[in-house]
């Protein structure tokens, strides 16, 4: 069983589902403060819809060396259900970027540091056997200004529905606790109209603090960090296989509070720190039998689950489907055509070409497809962190054909 630190110090060892008391949905949330099973049971999805596709799929951190402003806010949650997901291409419009992405500034952060570009971005669920056409193109309904870093556009509304909706899933009631408004510069305020510079709303209970951004995320911080069995290592430095398992242990036993009806696991990242230590992000993203809605599902919405130096969970961050609008099927170029653009811009000696989106890049008004080249990069300085280190840049490629890009400055 899970256990928080409170628990442990008075000697609470039953685990609710061995009574037959709760599901292993409602066992997390009542380890960290004896939230109510008959809201969470309220709260918790639907799987069945998801469960007849779930025989086809398999069960599936370094923190960034930098990012931008708000950038660990802006991934979103995209639960893709029923028809209507891909678009067609007529009257498709114009998608504008601007000039970075004919720089080699387009890559991806980095350099990423590892001892061959295959430990990089493990579990994307990418087929270079399989070519694809199209990908659907997504425009953000609240993004960052690039130069201010304040949101262009905001709904206070929907934030507070999407608290409402949160504190909901977690199982309390958003009209029995005080919800606080924040301007930008995290000053508490009464309103914010158009014109003005959001920030955030949250509410706090006695187990956890919620808070939705203008973009809708959700991110969730636990009074008291819930630990995994001794048996399950997720700390900032386990092991790829040992962050797997414990992945796969939070989905078997809390897998309906993560908001997802058929939950895979993605372990992120996969680079090192300056002190030679790995480090692997647990994901997780809504899985399709479809092999073209599960690699949109994988790259465009997922929740994180965020663990301490013990392996502990101390917080979560949800992102919302309201959060985008598909826009349509667009015609995408081919991988090679990718790498020669990537060599364009200084590429060279490519290790690795995978299909994403530029889901860290908050400043987009667009999330489009976009190929990940991974270059082995000569580091100016040479510098050596630990054996066998080689340093790699990703260059992010719009995946879009040219006719439908503008480039604008």
């Amino acid at each position: 069983m899970m256990e928080t630190d409170k628990e442990k110090s008075i000697g609470t060892n039953t685990d609710p589902q061995e009574t037959g008391c709760y599901s292993p949905s409602e066992k997390l949330f009542r380890d960290i403060g004896n939230i109510s099973p008959d809201i969470i049971m309220e709260a918790a999805p639907d799987r069945s819809a998801a469960e007849a596709s779930a025989s086809a799929l398999p069960s599936h951190g370094k923190r960034k060396k930098w990012i931008y402003s708000f950038g660990a806010l802006a991934a979103c949650l995209i639960i893709f259900i029923g028809a209507g997901l891909w678009g067609g291409m007529d009257n498709l419009e114009t998608i504008e970027i601007d000039s970075r992405w004919n720089t080699s500034e387009g890559a991806e952060g980095g350099p990423d540091w590892a001892k061959s570009a295959d430990e990089l971005y493990r579990d994307v669920p990418y087929d270079e056997n399989i070519s694809l056409e199209s990908m659907p193109v997504f425009k953000r309904k609240f993004y960052i200004d690039r130069d201010t870093l304040q949101y262009v556009s905001f709904d206070i509304d929907a934030m507070k529905d999407q608290l409402a909706k949160y504190m909901s899933m977690l199982g309390a009631d958003y009209d029995k606790y005080e919800v606080t408004l924040e301007n930008y510069s995290g000053e508490p305020v009464e309103n914010i109209k158009g014109g003005d510079s959001a920030g955030r709303i949250y509410a706090k209970t006695d187990d956890f603090q919620v808070s939705v951004y203008p973009d809708l995320t959700g991110i969730v911080y636990f009074s008291n960090p819930v630990s995994l069995p001794a048996e399950y290592d997720a700390s900032t430095y386990a092991s790829y296989e040992d962050k797997r398992m414990a992945a796969e242990y939070i989905i078997e036993n809390y897998g309906s509070l993560l908001g997802l009806q058929n939950p895979q696991v993605n372990l992120e990242r996969g680079d090192y720190e300056v002190d030679g230590r790995q480090v692997y992000n647990i994901t997780f993203y809504e899985g399709f039998s479809d092999y073209k809605e599960n690699l949109v599902s994988s790259n465009t919405g997922y929740v994180v689950i965020y663990t301490d130096e013990k392996g502990r969970i101390d917080s979560m961050r949800y992102c919302p489907e309201k959060a985008l609008e598909n826009i349509g099927d667009y015609p995408v170029i081919s991988p090679e055509k990718a790498a020669e653009q990537a060599k364009a811009q200084g590429a060279s000696n490519i290790q690795k070409i995978f299909l994403g989106y530029n889901r860290e890049m908050p400043g987009d008004e667009y999330m489009l497809p976009c190929y990940f080249v991974v270059s082995e990069y000569k580091s100016p300085d040479e510098c050596i962190y630990f054996e066998g280190q080689k340093d790699f840049v990703t260059y992010c490629i719009p995946a879009v054909t040219e006719e439908y890009l503008k480039r604008v400055e």
